[in-house]
């Protein structure tokens, strides 16, 4: 047989995938497998019985147009309706799954209403107000942070970055509640119920809005700061740093 006459032969296949498949990423025994309207699927080869398992989807519809693999248990997704999300398979029930040795326990347990017998959490959720078509995880800048970088249709380039510690998440969180009430958006409408437009807002502090704190006058930096058991010069410094770590 010629090179140019050269054919794939199908080894094995699945046809219970709801709609349209997106995207298909591979960790392990693990494939990862995003739906145009109904998020993710994670499925495994069962190499004994030469079959595709779906073991795990989400609870939630998503028209997904982008994703990226986060770790073995995690995937970051942006939607259609300009939403960023993160669902997650609980750790712990993950490592059962890899230690079963038969894989009957995915095998012959089965979920309601057609869906697969595991959930996914959404451990994030945050309203970005414009459709993104890309997502990617990498760095702006040679040497810097690892970061979640997004690029919309109206040329929005957007970057989700973890925390390095809990008090630090615990500080952006206050200093956000307060510029909700210090500073709301002009034309009225709360700043959580945007967030929050389709899903719940969660995991995820609005730099934004909280850069809006180096614009404020002096006595009401002044005031916030105190409220916070913190210095001007802190937060702001707090606000900088973060900031470098992307840019």
């Amino acid at each position: 047989m010629t090179a140019e006459k050269k054919k794939l032969l199908k080894k094995s296949e699945n046809k219970f995938f709801p709609n349209l498949i997106t995207s298909i990423s591979v960790r392990g025994e693990r494939i990862y497998v995003s739906d145009v309207a109904e998020a993710f699927h994670l499925v495994r080869y069962k190499k004994s019985d030469n079959a595709l398992v779906i073991f795990a989807d989400c609870t939630h519809p998503r028209w997904t147009t982008s994703s990226t693999l986060l770790d073995y248990d995690s995937i970051g997704a942006v939607d259609k309706f300009g939403n960023f999300f993160v669902s997650r398979l609980d750790a712990k029930l993950s490592e059962e799954l890899d230690e079963d040795p038969t894989g009957a326990r995915i095998k012959w347990e089965y979920g309601t209403l057609n869906g697969a017998q595991y959930k996914m959490d959404d451990v994030i959720n945050f309203h970005m107000g414009e459709t993104s078509c890309a997502l990617v995880r990498g760095s702006l800048q040679a040497g810097g942070d690892e970061a979640i970088i997004t690029a919309g249709v109206m040329g929005t380039i957007g970057a989700f970055i973890p925390f390095l510690t809990a008090s630090d998440y615990k500080l952006f969180q206050s200093l956000e509640m307060h510029m909700r009430q210090e500073n709301p958006p002009l034309l009225g409408r709360d700043h959580l119920a945007y967030r929050s437009s389709y899903f719940p807002v969660k995991g995820t502090i609005d730099g934004d809005m909280v850069e809006t704190f180096l614009s404020l006058s002096p006595e009401r930096q002044r005031d916030i700061a105190d409220s916070l058991d913190r210095s001007v010069s802190e937060l702001q410094k707090k606000i900088e740093d973060m900031r470098n770590r992307i840019l």
